[in-house]
């Protein structure tokens, strides 16, 4: 006859009590010399990965009581279709059904408890790759599958809150591969530091690895075009033989990523520009290759060096030097802090009242550079902030000859914009704002950053 017993006030201590080694006999009132439960007890959600192995579950069977030194025998069963019917099937309006025997196993069946034991292991392994056959079939499409077991004893007590161990399966799903990093990146790389390096992780993206994957990268030239085409870009590719990517990787068993090294050393005298690089995973050994996973494309944008403000001078058509406080002033562009900024004045005078002229800044690097790039932040204001629109770079070397280096477009934006100009040489920069985001004109701006060597 099975004997099952309801011990509601200790179920707390019994999670733990099993593999911790607690003495717990004098918790249980002397008639339950001994009894058995299955700590990891209830139902487990889970989700099945179509590897090529079982799926592998373990679940643990303790002996407890008053008197735990007692022997005791015990069985796993697999609860019957009827009773998943009641417990499940009828509660829920869901057809419940017991995965296929051929689709499971489990070991050991029967247990039996010597004096000295206070627990053992169950092992479940479920084949996948059959369960899903069955899972797919036309007539299963609305059917949740399960797998109850069940602890049974003919002689012993085993607690009824905790006898069941049953897996409910959600899905049965291939093992994904692929980038940990995708799409297109833009990187900005300073040309006067040499070789361009970066690195992209590969390995499975769902679950962790214990397996040896091996996979081949190649570049996707044909990518550049397409995306050029798509988004109304000039993206360069590097010229062959001025990069290099790791074509061949192993993912090894004790690791979860592998790094794919990419590297451009050439861009052909170019200072500025931007060259894409995309790269894709061309096979895999086993598994699958994710389709969303399969890209990664750098876009290298070429800068100079961001040239060292120390030292250097400003000054403007104007400037506020009374009507915002402690900033307003031009030489606040050149001091690091966001929260400072230039503003043409408005209230000090003396005015901009130039109609036919654009609101400008000139700056003295105190020594000629190769000017590549302008960068600029602007104030961070919505209400009269970021009005910077349009502006003209120009460059001179006497302060006196200017050279137009190209006009720039600023969004609307708290970050730092950076500009391609054309590549020259000068001492001097003037910054002409053609036009403005605010009403009345005015121009504020809060850093000037310039690039090159």
């Amino acid at each position: 006859m099975k004997k099952v017993v309801k011990i509601t006030l200790i179920l707390p201590f019994l999670l733990s009590a099993c593999n911790d080694n607690i003495d717990i006999q004098d918790w249980f009132p002397t008639e339950y010399h001994k009894i058995l439960y299955i700590q990891e007890s209830g139902e487990q959600e889970v989700t099945l990965y179509n590897t090529g192995e079982d799926n592998v579950y373990t679940f643990t069977v303790c002996k407890a009581g008053s008197d735990p030194s007692l022997e005791a025998h015990v069985r796993i069963d697999v609860m019957s279709q009827s009773d998943v019917d009641v417990k499940y099937s009828n509660n829920q309006g869901v057809p419940y059904k017991i995965i296929p025997s051929e689709t499971f196993t489990y070991e050991p069946s029967e247990l039996t408890f010597a004096s000295s034991d206070i627990s053992k292991k169950v092992t479940v392994a479920i084949n996948p790759e059959k369960l899903k056959e069955i899972m797919e079939l036309p007539s299963e499409v609305n059917t949740r599958w399960l797998l109850p077991l069940v602890a049974v004893s003919e002689n012993d007590s085993i607690n009824i809150d905790k006898r069941d161990y049953t897996l409910l399966i959600n899905d049965v799903m291939t093992l994904l591969a692929g980038f940990k990093k995708t799409g297109t990146q833009i990187i900005n790389h300073d040309y006067t530091s040499g070789t361009f390096v970066t690195s992209v992780p590969f390995g499975l993206l769902e679950v962790t690895n214990k397996w040896d994957i091996n996979a081949t990268i190649k570049v996707d030239k044909n990518y550049v075009k397409e995306y050029n085409n798509n988004n109304n870009t000039n993206y360069q590719i590097p010229a062959d033989g001025s990069y290099s990517i790791d074509e061949n990787v192993t993912l090894s068993s004790n690791m979860q990523n592998v790094s794919i090294n990419i590297s451009i050393s050439d861009f052909g005298n170019r200072k500025s520009g931007c060259f894409m690089l995309p790269i894709r995973i061309a096979n895999i050994s086993r598994f699958e290759l994710s389709a969303e996973a399969n890209l990664y494309a750098p876009i290298v944008r070429l800068l100079g060096k961001r040239l060292d403000r120390s030292g250097w001078t400003a000054e403007a058509c104007s400037e506020e030097m009374t009507g915002e406080g402690t900033t307003g002033r031009i030489m606040d562009v050149l001091d690091g802090n966001h929260d400072n900024f230039w503003h043409t004045s408005w209230q000090s005078g003396p005015f901009c009242n130039h109609p036919n002229e654009s609101h400008y800044a000139v700056f003295d690097t105190k020594s000629e550079h190769m000017f590549t790039q302008v960068g600029i932040i602007q104030r961070n204001n919505s209400d009269w902030g970021l009005c910077v629109q349009n502006y003209e770079v120009f460059i001179s070397s006497d302060k006196k000859n200017w050279v137009s280096a190209g006009r720039c477009f600023a969004e609307r934006s708290t970050d730092e914009l950076i500009a391609d100009i054309t590549p020259m040489k000068g001492r001097y920069v003037k910054l002409c704002f053609l036009d403005s985001r605010r009403s009345d004109g005015q121009i504020n701006l809060s850093e000037v950053y310039f690039y090159g060597e």
